[in-house]
C-alpha cells in the first residue's frame, strides 16, 4: 500500500482524536463530490464523528485483500462463565451468556471478559498523547506530541512526523493543522486559484464557488431552514452542521431551524456518522451487568449513570432489572436457579441475568460452589516447599511461594526455577554474610542466581573494606579472582603517604604491583595534584569563576533575587504580599523556601456540612460529614432524602422529581403500582381492555378505555390459518394442494397459496417427456413442444419426440 495513503489514514485519525474535524455534509455547487453536481445537490463532506460523537477513528485505511483462508468448520460450544464476567459470545452459534459482574471496586473488560481495577488515567493506558477511552467509557485527551512528532491513534504514542501536505489531506485553501506536533502549529494551505470556485470554506478547507441566491449561502432563517429540507430530502441528513455551498456553514439543527434535533436517547454522529442520529451508545458498566436502562454508580467516577431509555409508547418500562421490557417482577436466585444449581448466571424471568454468587470465599465452578485450597492444604503443610500456578480444586491456579520471601528461590528437582503447573521446594539464599573475609564477582546465591545486590555494588559481588584488595592466591603473588570464584581480602599495609597526601605510588603488599595510597582527613574527597582538597560549591555567590580542586567551578545568574558584588541578595515575600484572602502552609517566599499565611479551613470547621467544602485558601475540604442511609448531599452542603415511588402515591411517570434535585422513573407494575399503562407523566396506571376478534376474523380494534388509540383484539383465525386484511384465510400447504402437481396442462411458476402469498412450483422433466414451464407455448402452464423429424437430420427409424410420444422418420 502506498505509504502516503497510510499516513494519511493515521493522520485523519489524529485530527479527528483532537476534535478538529466537524460533522458536516457539504451542499457543492459542483464543487465537490461526483461529477455533474448541481446547485444546491447535498455532497458529502467525510464520515467524521458529529459534534456528539466520541472519536472512533482507529487510523486504518483498506488493505488490499489477501487469500482466502478455511478455518473448517465452527462447532458450538456452551459458553463457560469460570472466571468471566458479562456478556460472552460463543463464535459459533452467537449464544450471548451474561456470566455476573466483578466485586466491588472493580470493572469488567469486556473484551477479556475479566475483573479489574478500572483504568482512567492517561498513565494506566501509557498513553503520551491523542484520545483514549477509560475502562468506564469515557474518553479523555492526553496531549499532543512536541514539534517533529506526530501521535499514533493505535498505541497513543509520539513517533516521528512524516512528510505530509495539505494535498495529502485533502485539504484545498485555508489555516490548517496537518496532525504533527501542536494543534496550534497550523499550515497555510494557500489560496483558491479556480474561477470556478474561488472561495474558501475555512470549516472543512474545500474551496467552493461564489454562491447562487436563492440556491446557496442561505441568509434568512426561512433560507436556512428551506437549505436544511433539500439538504435532508437528497441525502438524508437528519442533524448537525453542513456547508452551505459557497464558503460558510449552515446549523440545521440550532434554533429557530426545526425538524433537526435528535430525539432523547440519542445524539448527532455519536456512531461515527456524519449528521446521523443514533443511539447513545450503552455504557461499558451498563452493558457488563446487562442492563439497558435506569442508574447504577460509576465505579470509576462515584456518579450515577444511565444505562438507556425505554420504548415507552411501545408499553415497555424500565424493570427493577434494569431491562426494557413489559412490567414484570424478577425471580430472586434462589427460583431461578435450576434444581441442583447453586451459583451462576440464570435468565431472571424479565429478560435480564442474574449474578447468583456464592459466599464466604467461595467461587463458582460448573453452577457448583467450591471452596479454593489454601497454599497449606496444597503443600500439605510443609514450610520448605513451594509451587507456581498449583491447581486450587476450582478450576483456578495459585502461586504458594517460599516463607522467606526475597531470602528464599522454589527450585524443582533439578535445581532450576519451577515451571508452571509445578511444586519444589524453598532454597535459601546465599548473601555476602556467607563468604566471611571473601570477595570476588559472580558469586553464586547457592539457588541458581547470584548473591543479592548490596552497598551499591551490583548483584553477585561481594567487596572488601577501605584499604583492602580482593586477591586469588598468596600475597604477595595475589591476582584478581574470575568471575564465580571468591577470593580474599588482603589489607595494604604499607601505605606511607602523609597526612593531607594522596595519589603516592607505593609497592602493593598482596599483589607486588604499583598502587596508590591516600591518607586523606575528611570532607577532603577530591586528590588534587598529590594534595587532599575538599570540594566547593557557588553558595551565594554569581557571575565569578572559582577554583574547585583544581577545576575552574562557574557560578553563574542568581536562582532567586538579583548578583549584587558577586553575591546573590534576595527579600523574601510576606503574607502581604499575597493577594486578599491568600492561605497556605508551604506558600513560595520569592527566594527558594516557603511561608505560612494562615491555615486551610478542614471538615473539622464544618461540624453539620455534608460534601466538599471551599477551604477558604483557593481549594476545597476532603468530603465532610458523609450522609446517613440513603441520603444524598446537596450542593449547599445539607443532607436531602430522595422520593421513592412510595411518596407518589398512584403515580407513574419518568423523571419525576425526587426533591434532592434529581429524578426518579415510577413504572407501572414495578415499585408498589399496578399494571398497566401511564396515562399523563405524572399520571396514572390504567389497565387496558381486552377483546378477541369474531370467529373468521382478525386485525380488529376496539377503542382505548384509556385513551390511547385504538387496541388491538386478539385474532379470531383458527390454527393453520392466516390473516390476510381483517379475514383469516387458510392456505394451500405445496404446490400439489394448489392444482401444481407438474404435468401437462398444470399451473407452474408463481402460483398462489390463495391467502396472498405464491409458491414456485416447476413441472415433471423427464428424458422423454421434458415438461417445462411455458414450454408448450403458454406462459405459466407445464408444456412440452413434440420434436419434428427435421429436427434429427438423417435419422431414419422411430424414436422419441421428446414430449412422451414418438415418431417415426425415414431419414
Amino acid at each position: 500500500m502506498n505509504s502516503v495513503w497510510l499516513e494519511r489514514g493515521i493522520r485523519l485519525a489524529a485530527l479527528a482524536a483532537v476534535g478538529g474535524v466537524v460533522s458536516v455534509l457539504t451542499i457543492a455547487c459542483g464543487s465537490t463530490g461526483e461529477p455533474g453536481a448541481q446547485p444546491g445537490e447535498p455532497q458529502e463532506a467525510g464520515t467524521a464523528p458529529g459534534e456528539d460523537a466520541q472519536p472512533t477513528a482507529d487510523g486504518s485505511v483498506p488493505f488490499e485483500a489477501g487469500p482466502f483462508l478455511d478455518a473448517g468448520p465452527c462447532i458450538p460450544k456452551p459458553v463457560d462463565c469460570t472466571d468471566k464476567c458479562g456478556p460472552v459470545r460463543d463464535p459459533c452459534s452467537g449464544e450471548v451468556k451474561m456470566c455476573g459482574g466483578c466485586p466491588t471496586g472493580q470493572v469488567c473488560d469486556l473484551q477479556a471478559h475479566t475483573c479489574g481495577v478500572p483504568k482512567v488515567k492517561c498513565e494506566d493506558f501509557g498513553a503520551e498523547c491523542g484520545q483514549i477511552k477509560t475502562s468506564c467509557g469515557e474518553y479523555k485527551f492526553c496531549g499532543s506530541c512536541p514539534a517533529g512528532k506526530e501521535c499514533n491513534p493505535d498505541t497513543n504514542k509520539c513517533q516521528p512526523a512524516q512528510t505530509v501536505t495539505c494535498q495529502d489531506l485533502g485539504y484545498e485553501c485555508g489555516v490548517a493543522w496537518l496532525g504533527s506536533g501542536s494543534p496550534t502549529a497550523k499550515t497555510n494551505c494557500g489560496t483558491c486559484q479556480d474561477p470556478a470556485r474561488p472561495r474558501c470554506n475555512g470549516a472543512f478547507n474545500v474551496c467552493e464557488p461564489v454562491c447562487v441566491p436563492g440556491v446557496t449561502g442561505p441568509k434568512t432563517n426561512a433560507e436556512k431552514k428551506a437549505f436544511c429540507d433539500a439538504a435532508k430530502a437528497s441525502r438524508g441528513i437528519q442533524c448537525g452542521t453542513i456547508s452551505d455551498g459557497c464558503g460558510g456553514t449552515v446549523d440545521c439543527s440550532a434554533p429557530p431551524i426545526t425538524g433537526f434535533t435528535c430525539p432523547s436517547g440519542q445524539g448527532c454522529g455519536v456512531r461515527g456518522v456524519a449528521n446521523r442520529c443514533e443511539p447513545f451508545p450503552t455504557p461499558p458498566e451498563c452493558e457488563a451487568l446487562g442492563k439497558n436502562c435506569g442508574e447504577i454508580v460509576s465505579v470509576c467516577t462515584g456518579t450515577k449513570i444511565k444505562c438507556g431509555t425505554c420504548n415507552t409508547a411501545g408499553g415497555e418500562v424500565c424493570n427493577d432489572n434494569g431491562v426494557c421490557g413489559p412490567p414484570c417482577t424478577a425471580k430472586s436466585c434462589t427460583a431461578a436457579l435450576p434444581a441442583g444449581q447453586e451459583c451462576g448466571s440464570p435468565p431472571d424471568g424479565c429478560k435480564g441475568t442474574l449474578d447468583c454468587k456464592c459466599g464466604a470465599g467461595k467461587v463458582c465452578q460448573n453452577n457448583k460452589c467450591c471452596q479454593p485450597k489454601t497454599c497449606q492444604q496444597i503443600l500439605a503443610g510443609s514450610t520448605n516447599t513451594c509451587g507456581r500456578n498449583l491447581d486450587n480444586g476450582c478450576g483456578g491456579t495459585v502461586d504458594c511461594a517460599c516463607p522467606g520471601g526475597a531470602t528464599q528461590t522454589c527450585l524443582d528437582s533439578g535445581g532450576a526455577a519451577v515451571s508452571n503447573n509445578e511444586q519444589g521446594t524453598c532454597c535459601v539464599r546465599k548473601t555476602c554474610a556467607d563468604y566471611p573475609g571473601q570477595c570476588g564477582t559472580g558469586l553464586s546465591d547457592g539457588c541458581g542466581g547470584l548473591v543479592a545486590s548490596t552497598g551499591g555494588r551490583p548483584a553477585g559481588e561481594c567487596g572488601c573494606a577501605n584499604g583492602q584488595t580482593c586477591i586469588a592466591g598468596t600475597p604477595p603473588a595475589g591476582t584478581t579472582p574470575p568471575p564465580g570464584t571468591a577470593g580474599v581480602c588482603c589489607t595494604e599495609t604499607n601505605c606511607n603517604a602523609a597526612p593531607g597526601e594522596c595519589n603516592k605510588t607505593v609497592t602493593s603488599v598482596c599483589t607486588g604491583a604499583p598502587t596508590t595510597c591516600s591518607n586523606c582527613p575528611p570532607g577532603q574527597t577530591v586528590c588534587n595534584g598529590n594534595s587532599c582538597c575538599a570540594p566547593i560549591t557557588c553558595g551565594n555567590q554569581c557571575n565569578v569563576t572559582l577554583d574547585n580542586c583544581g577545576t575552574p567551578l562557574l557560578c553563574g545568574d542568581c536562582a532567586f533575587g538579583t548578583c549584587t558584588g558577586n553575591v546573590c541578595v534576595c527579600t523574601p515575600l510576606t503574607c502581604g504580599d499575597y493577594p486578599p484572602g491568600t492561605c497556605g502552609n508551604n506558600l513560595p517566599n520569592g527566594c527558594g523556601g516557603t511561608i505560612s499565611c494562615g491555615t486551610p479551613k478542614t471538615c473539622a470547621d464544618f461540624p453539620t456540612a455534608c460534601g466538599r467544602q471551599d477551604d477558604q485558601c483557593g481549594g476545597l475540604t476532603a468530603r465532610c460529614n458523609p450522609c446517613p442511609g440513603n441520603q444524598v448531599c446537596l450542593a449547599g452542603g445539607g443532607c436531602c432524602s430522595p422520593k421513592t415511588c412510595g411518596d407518589f402515591p398512584n403515580q407513574c411517570g419518568n423523571n419525576l422529581d425526587n426533591g434532592c434535585g434529581g429524578t426518579i422513573d415510577c413504572n407501572c407494575g414495578s415499585g408498589g403500582l399496578p399494571s398497566g399503562i401511564c396515562v399523563g407523566n405524572p399520571g396514572s396506571c390504567c389497565a387496558e381492555g381486552t377483546c378477541t376478534s369474531p370467529a373468521g376474523k382478525c386485525n380488529q380494534t376496539q377503542p382505548s378505555v384509556c385513551g390511547q388509540g385504538p387496541v388491538s383484539c386478539a385474532s379470531g383465525c383458527t390454527s393453520g390459518q392466516v390473516c390476510v386484511g381483517t379475514n383469516c384465510c387458510t392456505p394451500k400447504l405445496n404446490c400439489a394442494a394448489a392444482g401444481a402437481n407438474g404435468t401437462a396442462g398444470a399451473p407452474c411458476g408463481q402460483v398462489s397459496n390463495g391467502c396472498g402469498t405464491n409458491f414456485n412450483c416447476g413441472c415433471n422433466f423427464t428424458a422423454t417427456n421434458q415438461l417445462t414451464c411455458g414450454g408448450g407455448g403458454t406462459a405459466n402452464v407445464c408444456g412440452c413442444k413434440p420434436k419434428a423429424c427435421t429436427d434429427f437430420p438423417g435419422f431414419v427409424g422411430t424414436r422419441s419426440d421428446l414430449c412422451g410420444g414418438t415418431i417415426t422418420c425415414s431419414g
